[in-house]
């Protein structure tokens, strides 16, 4: 009986493993260096890939990055990353995998800062995508002040969080900097769709199970 209860539990794990979240792109690998994320994904087993213009920079705000970004606290020496969207240009996350429901993710732009974040579908047999979602990225307009207080010039620090819901078969994020210069963090995406199960398939599984369990329970014993 034990073994057949681990046989039930392994092979709902194995049906339902689909259905397990996408990772939440950090972008936290690379020490100091400003990388391409075009030839250096660290998210490529997950199927998630970027146009060739996306960069994955560290700050260097008390460290050896390049991006004129930090988060608090602050830990010098610390190599902190987020993805690079430089003015007037965007930058493509392709989830090949897709994924559903929920895109949240964090961004700090300068007081001005302007943008977008927009969500599509697969390419149609015209070569166009739908439009599942949008958001408008603005600043808080508040200055980026240090551990102290203080106001850090030709820095960016204060971070908001945005995001959309309500939406399926999600494969292209589009993030716009319509003004000013974007750092993301935290993108999260919901829940992979392109190998979800059927509900049947699941019954299947369990039904051919039941079978089992009931024909193990009537073999007479030796």
């Amino acid at each position: 009986m034990k073994a057949l209860k681990t046989l039930v539990a392994s092979t709902l794990i194995a049906v339902t493993a689909p259905l397990m979240a996408n990772p939440v792109l950090d972008f936290q690998v690379g020490g100091f260096a400003t990388q391409s994320l075009f030839t250096n994904n660290p998210y490529a087993s997950s199927n998630i890939s970027f146009s060739q213009n996306a960069l994955n920079v560290a700050s260097s705000y008390r460290a050896g990055g390049e991006g004129n970004f930090f988060q608090s606290p602050v830990t010098a020496g610390e190599s902190v990353r987020a993805l690079f969207v430089g003015n007037a240009n965007s930058v493509d996350i392709f989830v090949n995998d897709h994924f559903d429901d929920e895109l949240k993710f964090s961004f700090t732009t300068n007081p001005t800062g302007e943008g977008k974040a927009v969500i599509y579908g697969d390419v149609d047999a015209n070569g166009n995508r739908a439009e599942l979602g949008s958001v408008v990225l603005g600043s808080s307009g508040a200055d980026c002040k240090d551990e102290n207080g203080d106001i850090v010039l030709g820095y960016v620090c204060v971070w908001k969080s945005e995001s959309l819901r309500g939406f399926t078969g999600a494969s292209l994020i589009r993030l716009t900097a319509s003004s000013g210069d974007f750092y993301f963090d935290n993108i999260e995406l919901g829940r992979g769709s392109s190998n979800v199960p059927e509900p049947t398939s699941i019954a299947l599984s369990l039904a051919a199970l039941g079978a089992l369990a009931l024909s193990r329970k009537r073999k007479p014993q030796a």
